[in-house]
């Protein structure tokens, strides 16, 4: 056992101040600005980001044809593949399954250029805008 007094004591003057600026805020677009961009995600695994030029997307499903507003959408997967379907997710939380029938969806890149993207190329979408 260690006696309580063999720890050695702290001045305060030994201790360093430690400033906390509650006005000081952490924000997820000041470390990335991606974030705030749209962002494709292409099979090949490259990422884009920019902001989606296409305003609205034709879903076809069992149930019948559906059409959103780049607004409202959250998120598209293209599946692809022998499974030939594509998940929409809205920004309620809604999710459905079809296949959407827009072949080629543009995006401006933060570059500054318009690229055309045919629909087989893509794995998914994800707006933020």
């Amino acid at each position: 056992h260690r006696d309580l007094h063999s720890f050695p004591t702290r001045r305060s003057s030994d201790l360093k101040e430690i400033i906390f600026d509650p006005s000081t805020t952490i924000s997820e677009t000041s470390d990335n600005p991606r974030s705030e961009n749209d962002i494709v995600i292409l099979k090949n695994g490259d990422q884009l980001s920019g902001a989606i030029s296409t305003s609205s997307y034709n879903l076809r499903t069992s149930y019948g044809q559906l059409t959103f507003d780049k607004k409202n959408i959250s998120e598209i997967d293209f599946e692809g593949g022998g499974l030939n379907v594509d998940i929409v997710k809205l920004k309620d939380g809604d999710k459905m399954s079809g296949v959407i029938n827009n072949q080629k969806i543009s995006i401006h890149l933060t570059s500054g250029n318009e690229l055309q993207l045919s629909k087989d190329k893509i794995q998914s979408i994800i707006f933020k805008k």
